[in-house]
Parts: structure tokens; sequence; C-alpha cells
């Protein structure tokens, strides 16, 4: 990840497309789920992740927009 948020090092991030929330997940040493975090981010529709050259993640909605995700 970029250093916007270094938080979220080493966290698989994941969305639902119906609740529009933006989710994280990190794995434990053993390869197994470890936790869960609800970022609090709104997303209407989110489709998809990406990410720009500097490594910052970027959440895109089915509406067409593209929304860079930094620290609140």
């Amino acid at each position: 990840r970029g250093s916007a948020i270094p938080a979220l090092d080493g966290w698989y991030l994941f969305a639902d497309y119906c609740a529009g929330r933006v989710r994280a997940i990190i794995l434990g040493d053993d390869g197994t789920f470890a936790r869960e975090l609800d970022l609090g981010i709104d997303v209407t529709s989110p489709i998809s992740f990406g990410r720009d050259a500097a490594g910052e993640p970027y959440v895109l909605s089915d509406a067409g927009q593209v929304l860079r995700l930094v620290p609140a």
C-alpha cells in the first residue's frame, strides 16, 4: 500500500455491494482469518479497488465514482 494509511499495510480490502461498506481483513501468522475491520467508509455500489502509481488505494463505484481512501 501507499503511505497515506500505513495502518492498513498487510490488510485485504473488500466491500459489500449492497450495503456499500468498505471493510478490511487480516490473516494471522498461520494463514487463517484473524480480524475484520469496518473502515467506516460508505460508497454507493462499490465494484472494484485500484491503486495509483504510489500504491495509494482507491475504490470504484457502479455510479462511476473513483474515490481515494484517506485517513479520517
